[in-house]
C-alpha cells in the first residue's frame, strides 16, 4: 500500500490499456497502447481524493481527476482499441513501475490517426470501499 502523502505528480502516471487484467493475480497481462510512430506516452496524473460517508462503507474513498486529461494526438492508429486504464506508481517495485489501480472503460474506444484521447474533468473516478 502506498500512502497518498508519498505520491507526487511525477510519481503517478495514467496509461491506456488494450488488454485489462482480469484480476490482481493477472497484472502481468496488462498491455499498454502502442503506435508505430512512438508518439503515445503515459500522462502524469494528479487526483483529488475525498472521503465520503456513503455506500456500503462509512468511509468510502473516491479519487478523481480535477482537470481534463489529454493524451497526444495520434499520428497513426493505436495498436488496438483502448479497453481500460492503469495508474502506475513510477518509483515503486523492482522495475520502478508498479500498477496501483486498473480498470476497464465503460465503452471501448478506437483511436485513429488525428484523434486525441481525453478524459473530461471528474470523468476518471476510482472508488475504494
Amino acid at each position: 500500500f502506498v500512502a497518498a502523502d508519498d505520491l507526487d505528480a511525477e510519481d503517478v502516471e495514467l496509461a491506456l490499456l488494450t488488454t485489462v487484467p482480469a484480476d490482481d493475480s493477472a497484472l502481468g497481462t496488462a498491455v499498454e497502447v502502442t503506435d508505430d510512430r512512438g508518439n503515445y506516452a503515459r500522462k502524469s496524473l494528479i487526483l483529488s481524493m475525498t472521503i465520503a460517508s456513503s455506500g456500503s462503507s462509512p468511509y468510502d474513498t473516491t479519487a478523481k481527476n480535477t482537470a481534463e486529461i489529454s493524451f497526444l494526438e495520434a499520428e497513426n492508429d493505436y495498436s488496438a482499441e483502448v479497453k481500460g486504464v492503469a495508474i502506475y506508481g513510477k518509483r515503486y517495485g523492482a522495475d520502478s513501475s508498479q500498477i496501483l489501480f486498473y480498470g476497464p472503460l465503460a465503452t471501448n474506444k478506437t483511436v485513429s490517426a488525428g484523434d486525441t484521447f481525453k478524459f473530461a474533468a471528474d470523468a476518471l473516478v476510482i472508488t475504494l470501499a
